[in-house]
């Protein structure tokens, strides 16, 4: 792994950077910043998803980025970073990037297919798909922490723990990041990453949901809906400065 001194962080690349990437969250966006940044001072690790993470040796590299849980980047010897994002949006944001995916040809899977073929009030009363589950259900608090995978929540599920202690750890884990952001403030961001790093990033819009409802267009029956999917994830967001939640408790459901 890499080091350095604060003093000479400018000249070189910073310790290890481990991205804890929330889909929807600006991540695409944040990764090539870094990118751009550091050009081939920045050693990308070459794996995206979790369950793939460990397979090539952590040695050698200095920036991992995936959609990977606290699990899995506490093993990584880095700074860990993450962007949060206002739960209700990025569910919907994420909605609407299925469809579109589905709908250019850029992926056709059993999600994107489902996101196709049932309109937003549909979509969200679906219940009994586990692909949506690990995608959709609490995905923010879990990936914080532990992991948004089903067959590792059975971990913390099996051993009893209850959904206000969930958010209280993701809260402790969250508390060991070098950085949280938030989507909604980009440049306040790229500030904490200069005064770290001493590096300015331009972080450009990427990965963009190109059609998509706003918030106030969506009926209040299908946020309810929606709140029933993000309701430990809205308790999570509301505990971080600088968000506007101030309700931060809501409605349970039973989809675990």
């Amino acid at each position: 792994m890499l080091t350095e001194s604060p003093d000479n962080r400018s000249q070189t690349h910073p310790v290890s950077i481990v991205h804890v990437h929330i889909p929807k969250t600006a991540g695409t966006a944040l990764n090539a910043a870094f990118r751009d940044a550091y050009g081939s001072r920045l050693r990308i690790y070459p794996v995206k998803y979790e369950s793939e993470y460990g397979q090539v040796a952590y040695s050698g590299f200095n920036y991992f980025a995936g959609h990977i849980g606290f699990k899995v980047a506490r093993e990584i010897d880095g700074d860990l970073i993450t962007v949060l994002r206002d739960p209700v949006d990025r569910f919907v944001s994420t909605y609407f990037f299925l469809r579109q995916q589905y709908v250019s040809g850029e992926a056709r899977n059993h999600k994107t297919h489902l996101a196709a073929k049932y309109d937003l009030d549909q979509f969200v009363r679906i219940s009994d798909e586990p692909i949506l589950r690990k995608e959709l259900l609490n995905r923010m608090t879990w990936q914080i922490a532990y992991s948004h995978r089903l067959e590792l929540r059975r971990d913390l599920i099996d051993a009893g723990i209850t959904d206000d202690e969930l958010v209280r750890l993701a809260i402790t884990n969250l508390a060991s990041f070098a950085i949280v952001g938030l989507q909604t403030d980009m440049p306040a961001l790229a500030e904490s990453v200069r005064r770290r790093y001493g590096v300015i990033l331009s972080i450009a819009r990427l990965n963009i949901t190109e059609a998509r409802l706003a918030k106030e267009d969506i009926t209040s029956s299908t946020l309810n809906h929606i709140e029933k999917w993000v309701y430990l994830d809205n308790e999570l967001y509301a505990t971080w400065p600088g968000t506007r939640r101030t309700n931060p408790r809501y409605e349970r459901v039973e989809l675990r």
